[in-house]
């Protein structure tokens, strides 16, 4: 049923006659059940993301050239699906990454730095957490240069574009992200992908929380280069239930 799954929130998510509430909705579970559903075959993976990167990759070929600066409504459906797969990229780089045959697929055919570094800007408008460690992942596996990372940033780092914390709160929410019902969890444990935290995550956390302490973070980008690529993973715990965080990065409990 996981082909099934995909191949209908694929659809969904691209098909404009539909409403867009359900366009946002499903890319939504979309980038949710691809980061994790841990059985899920990297071949399916790949399938999925390149299906999605080819229709935003249209997109940008549409619209960027008549964008100055990124609009948060008028292509949120865009956006919403860039954050879906800039999202499942962070889970699943490493797995595709692993297999020479997926290897070209991430650092050649899924054109990463079109994406990122189009008029479009998608990572000013996503939510800053998957923005965040999305960096980090490029950085980590050499998908993109520094140089492009480091202009990006510290690009975003100097204006405020409105619309996009209202774009960053209104579409926070991956449906299996986390599962925290500790009744149940033994049996959605086997089947969950958790992050994993690697050394680079805990080093960033250290530098983003250690020397700048009570610097802002557009500051910290400024500052230097580790900082310009490694922000702290803080996310929004606004929701009235306690246990609920938006897109968790955080490492298996």
């Amino acid at each position: 049923y996981c082909k099934e799954l995909l191949s209908f929130l694929i659809q969904r998510a691209v098909d404009n006659t539909k409403p867009e509430s359900a366009r946002l909705g499903a890319s939504a579970y979309l980038g949710s059940f691809i980061a994790r559903f841990k059985p899920l075959r990297t071949r399916t993976v790949h399938l999925a993301m390149s299906l999605v990167s080819t229709w935003i990759h249209e997109y940008i070929e549409k619209h960027d050239q008549d964008v100055s600066d990124p609009d948060p409504v008028l292509h949120n459906v865009f956006y919403s699906l860039v954050q879906a797969l800039l999202y499942s990229f962070c889970f699943r780089a490493s797995h595709l990454l692993e297999d020479p045959k997926y290897s070209i697929f991430v650092k050649v055919e899924l054109r990463i730095a079109d994406i990122v570094l189009a008029n479009l800007n998608p990572l000013k408008v996503v939510n800053p957490v998957v923005a965040q460690q999305f960096v980090r992942v490029c950085k980590r596996y050499k998908i993109m240069p520094d140089e492009q990372l480091i202009q990006i940033v510290t690009h975003n780092s100097k204006f405020v574009l409105p619309g996009a914390q209202e774009f960053a709160e209104e579409h926070s929410f991956f449906p299996f992200d986390p599962y925290t019902l500790e009744s149940s969890r033994s049996f959605i444990d086997p089947i969950y992908q958790s992050w994993e935290r690697s050394a680079d995550d805990a080093s960033d956390e250290d530098s983003a929380t250690g020397d700048n302490a009570g610097t802002s973070a557009d500051e910290s980008i400024a500052m230097s280069l580790n900082s310009q690529l490694s922000l702290s993973d803080q996310v929004e715990r606004d929701s009235p239930h306690s246990q609920w965080k938006p897109m968790s990065f955080s490492p298996a409990r």
